[in-house]
């Protein structure tokens, strides 16, 4: 399954716009154009995937909701763990219902705790549709140049954690958290 969304190119300046640009793809597959910067604005700063802390100005549920969006928030918070086959499984059947998302990666040389950048998953290739499979492909782009990039789901080829990334310089196209 593909969606039709098609690539965009964020904006290089400071920390980016790789949220701000991961919406920006989300809203134009409903038809809507909506800029990095209105984004950005709206946000009260940076668009990231959760506030940082309580008293974080830049709330993206706010913003997501002022856009008017119904959205279905990955719950990291009661999830079990270790999350990356729950988490994989969660994108593969929000992709089935046509329902693109954003997603953390870690990339290497860079040092966030979380995730680095924040990219849209745009489709996946899979045999099962309702069970985490580590042979399904996740179709997503990167927001740094005008291709699809493509990884398999196993905690081996796609996930990492802060400590492998930095070790895997061939990871250029990110990995997805496995803590």
């Amino acid at each position: 399954m593909l969606l039709d969304i098609p690539p965009r190119l964020q904006w290089d300046n400071g920390n980016g716009y790789c949220g701000e640009t991961a919406l920006q793809s989300i809203a134009l597959f409903y038809g809507a154009w909506l800029s990095q910067g209105l984004i950005r604005d709206i946000n009260k700063g940076e668009f990231l995937l959760q506030r940082l802390s309580p008293d974080d100005r830049r709330d993206p549920i706010r913003t997501i909701t002022r856009f008017h969006f119904t959205y279905n928030e990955w719950d990291w918070v009661n999830s079990p763990q270790p999350q990356f086959r729950y988490f994989c499984r969660w994108m593969k059947r929000s992709i089935l219902q046509r329902h693109p998302l954003m997603f953390g990666i870690f990339l290497p040389g860079m040092d966030s705790n979380d995730y680095d950048h924040i990219v849209p998953a745009v489709g996946i290739r899979y045999k099962n549709t309702n069970e985490y499979d580590p042979d399904d492909t996740l179709i997503y782009y990167d927001l740094y140049v005008d291709r699809k990039f493509e990884g398999t789901l196993s905690e081996d080829e796609m996930g990492s954690t802060r400590k492998m990334i930095s070790r895997q310089m061939n990871a250029c196209d990110g990995r997805i958290p496995l803590e």
